[in-house]
């Protein structure tokens, strides 16, 4: 069964590795104007409950496939997370792998942009 929460009374993770960009945020902005929420966000578990092993789906019944809006839709949806990225390599690096020991690379995370990073 699902239970609803207040977008309002999620707190945002400070330690988030993602500080997002203005450009991201604002087409994020765009999207949900334009064609309402399509995607979920993922929370800890003081929130939602799921373990994790099956995805959790969001079933649009205002969009059909095959159709402008979907297409829209699937389009914000590529495109809102390619430019939302802005990786905070500095706090990966003290979370992720100084006090987890996270391998990043392993995950995704390229070297070089750390060291680019750096240079700034």
């Amino acid at each position: 069964m699902s239970k609803r929460i207040r977008l309002s009374n999620i707190i945002q993770d400070d330690k988030n590795f993602n500080r997002h960009s203005d450009s991201g945020l604002e087409l994020l902005k765009k999207s949900v104007e334009k064609v309402g929420v399509i995607e979920s966000i993922t929370v800890s578990a003081d929130y939602i409950e799921t373990d994790g092993k099956r995805p959790v789906i969001l079933k649009r019944t205002d969009i059909k496939s095959g159709t402008r809006k979907f297409q829209e839709a699937a389009l914000l949806a590529n495109t809102t997370a390619k430019q939302n990225i802005n990786l905070d390599i500095e706090l990966i690096q003290e979370i992720a792998v100084d006090e987890f020991d996270i391998d990043i690379v392993e995950l995704g995370v390229e070297i070089n942009d750390m060291f680019d990073e750096k240079k700034e």
